[in-house]
């Protein structure tokens, strides 16, 4: 199912496109990206 992330620190996840607002993450005001990854992982791969 499609939803959209933050790529940056936050890493917010949500089910309609928008723009990140957490005052912390180094991507505030950058637009989520569309993600239709099924595990969660939102692309990034997992580390041991």
């Amino acid at each position: 199912m499609s939803h959209y992330v933050c790529k940056g620190d936050c890493a917010t996840v949500s089910e309609q496109p928008g723009i990140c607002n957490t005052e912390v993450c180094a991507n505030k005001g950058q637009a989520f990206e569309m993600c239709e990854c099924a595990d969660g992982g939102h692309g990034k791969t997992a580390t041991a």
